[in-house]
């Protein structure tokens, strides 16, 4: 398989989305499946197309768990796509073939990790700024990164290193009060395993989905 759409569906209601996701997909998009990380699999019972994977949740909130879905998904793909599972399909597309190895994100929703922390509360610049310190990071040449649609090819292992150094910077940020901030935490990690951000082909993805923000309501 060398492209796999995955999501996270951690408690009830994110895994009724997760399964609604799944359910679109199953219709719309023929021929592709959707891998869920979840800690409530039965909500998925119905969606017999989807990949469940149980997974419990480790940290103090769901945002770094996103990684997990990642994971579990690159162990079968080259390519995994993350979408959040408060996303719906629009209208029936092909799923592009042509992915850069490494992140690839939206055009407009990844920027200067400066930038973006200037509308961020305060006490995140010295905290981000830390992290990145601790990694080798030059903050200044680092972009913040959009956390609900966007994928990661297989590129060497850097891939594998990607999300270790996500991990580290979930339990850093977590350690000093900060539960969310996976854009962060992502951005970081591509900087410290030399990616730079692409774009293509996501934006094929991005005018046939929309994405509800459950967590914002």
């Amino acid at each position: 398989m060398d492209v796999l759409l995955c999501t996270l569906g951690l408690g009830p209601t994110y895994a009724r989305l997760a399964s609604q996701f799944a359910a679109d997909v199953a219709k719309l998009i023929p021929g592709e499946r959707v891998l869920v990380a979840t800690d409530c699999p039965e909500a998925l019972a119905s969606q017999g197309g989807a990949i469940v994977v149980r997974r419990e949740r480790q940290g103090r909130g769901p945002y770094h768990e996103k990684r997990f879905a990642l994971e579990a998904a690159l162990a079968r793909a080259s390519t995994a796509i993350f979408v959040d599972a408060d996303t719906r399909v629009l209208r029936p597309f092909s799923m592009p073939t042509n992915w850069s190895a490494g992140f690839t994100e939206r055009p407009g929703s990844h920027e200067s990790m400066l930038r973006h922390l200037e509308r961020e509360p305060a006490n995140r610049l010295p905290l981000v700024a830390s992290a990145a310190n601790e990694l080798g990071v030059d903050i200044e040449a680092t972009e913040w990164l959009g956390e609900s649609l966007f994928a990661v090819t297989a590129d060497a292992g850097r891939e594998q290193e990607f999300l270790r150094e996500w991990g580290y910077l979930a339990g850093y940020f977590e350690a000093h009060g900060l539960c969310s901030g996976e854009g962060l935490a992502m951005g970081l990690a591509a900087a410290r395993v030399g990616w730079r951000v692409n774009e293509e082909p996501l934006p094929v993805l991005q005018a046939a989905l929309t994405h509800l923000n459950a967590s914002a309501r």
